[in-house]
């Protein structure tokens, strides 16, 4: 019996210092387990430099956030040498895949060269994954020549329901959990709490922020019914503060969100949702398995948390999605997408 031919796998980025959870090792483990196909670069310091060596060009190419290249160190130097790679990847006529994770960079820095990396993907590319719809049809407005190579395939996730206790009264209303950035918005929401005196909702932060001068910012800003918790809490430990909130909290500012893995781990613990109206978040509003609730700004939030808090979020409704969402369905789809004519040249 002949060996099932597996397809090798260049994955950007693998960072050396995120290589053991995350997004980027679940996709890792997710693609080895798969039987069909296998990550063939290591993580590294700089995994843009790393895949430069001719021994990665190997039969696919999967890039995420390429758009943040400019914001590395030697960041012109290192975009120079991406356009490079490109190039040659389309000579040699290897199938490039472009995951578009976000409408643009969170970081404003670099707009024009982000731009151009932006709508060199989109030419380049074999294959677009969106994990939000907003994002397939973002791609396919501004790039009409790539709609047709551009799929949605939904966030993959994984269920940490087994972590949940059960039975445990409510402390706080909102839970706003993981790390702390300025483009989350967190800060933003604590500054209006603080602002239009609204005491009736119990809202605790769990999470680092980054950078560390937007701690005290925050710490500063904090109101009463406001609980800081500058902690990186283990997953069994989310479990416990998730557990004891109506709701999970996502304050991110859409103008450059499509979909978000706090919203997916959040899912995966079978929490209820208030996050802004855009992306998968949009997305998830209109599954009836699953109880997430989207607004247009922070006023609407208050009112979000009175109409729905006692809904109930069933479990084996959310079980049914979380499996149905999961690494290995996602690799499947993705694999029969890859192999379709639409992503050959």
């Amino acid at each position: 019996m002949t060996k099932k031919m597996s397809l090798k796998v260049t994955l950007f980025p693998r960072v050396l210092s995120l290589s053991k959870a995350g997004y980027i090792p679940d996709y890792v483990n997710a693609i080895n387990q798969s039987g069909n196909m296998e990550v063939v670069n290591p993580p590294h310091k700089n995994p843009l430099l790393n895949i430069l060596s001719p021994k990665y060009w190997v039969d696919v190419f999967i890039f995420n956030w390429p758009e943040n290249i400019p914001d590395a160190r030697f960041g012109k130097i290192q975009t120079l040498l991406f356009f490079g790679l490109i190039g040659i990847l389309k000579l040699r006529k290897k199938k490039i895949i472009w995951m578009f994770h976000n409408k643009m960079s969170h970081n404003k820095s670099h707009p024009f060269t982000k731009s151009l990396i932006m709508k060199a993907m989109a030419r380049a590319s074999t294959l677009i994954v969106a994990h939000a719809q907003e994002g397939a049809a973002l791609v396919k407005a501004s790039y009409p020549h790539a709609g047709k190579k551009t799929h949605f395939l939904d966030h993959p996730t994984k269920s940490r329901l087994e972590y949940m206790p059960a039975h445990i009264n409510k402390v706080y209303d909102l839970l706003i959990w993981g790390g702390i950035s300025e483009y989350k918005g967190v800060l933003q929401f604590v500054q209006y709490i603080r602002e239009k005196q609204t005491t009736n909702l119990k809202v605790c932060i769990i999470g680092k922020c980054s950078p560390p001068s937007l701690r005290e910012r925050l710490r500063d800003a904090l109101p009463q019914n406001v609980t800081y918790i500058d902690e990186r809490p283990s997953f069994e430990e989310l479990a416990s503060y998730m557990a004891r909130s109506r709701f999970v909290l996502c304050t991110y500012q859409s103008e450059s969100v499509l979909s978000s893995m706090m919203l997916m781990d959040s899912l995966s613990y079978g929490c209820k949702i208030i996050g802004p109206d855009t992306g998968s978040f949009k997305d998830y509003s209109h599954e009836p398995r699953l109880k997430v609730y989207t607004f247009d700004g922070f006023p609407d939030i208050e009112g979000i948390v009175e109409r729905h808090k006692d809904d109930t979020a069933v479990k084996e409704d959310y079980k049914d999605f979380l499996t149905e969402k999961d690494w290995p369905h996602f690799i499947q789809r993705l694999s029969r997408l890859i192999a379709s004519p639409s992503a050959s040249e």
